[in-house]
């Protein structure tokens, strides 16, 4: 929204320039941010962690999937196109190794009992 206000002729830039910086550079979206991140995290950790205890993949598949979480999670605090790329490479070939796992798994394998 504040790139379409900004292209209006009406449109002050001191205005647009604070509101921008606001919503770049505030300290009260840190909070909203972090939960996210953390829920993320947390569930990703729980999920590898899970996973691994039951025996539906190996202790390294789910340690890559965990590795790579981590790191997808970091993007936001590492200003880089290249550890951007790198991370998600990451944690697509953590994903895919995972699911080959899951897929050798026996029909029901995975069912509660």
């Amino acid at each position: 929204m504040l790139g379409e206000v900004s292209g209006r002729p009406e449109s002050d830039p001191a205005t647009i320039e604070a509101a921008f910086g606001e919503v770049q550079e505030s300290s009260w979206s840190l909070p909203y941010y972090a939960l996210a991140v953390l829920g993320f995290v947390g569930a990703m950790l729980a999920l590898c962690w899970g996973l691994a205890r039951g025996g539906a993949v190996s202790p390294a598949a789910a340690t890559l999937l965990a590795a790579g979480s981590l790191a997808v999670a970091l993007e936001g605090a590492i200003p880089s196109n290249a550890y951007f790329i790198a991370s998600a490479a990451l944690w697509l070939l953590a994903g895919i190794v995972v699911a080959r796992e899951l897929m050798r798994l026996p029909d029901g394998r995975l069912t509660a009992a």
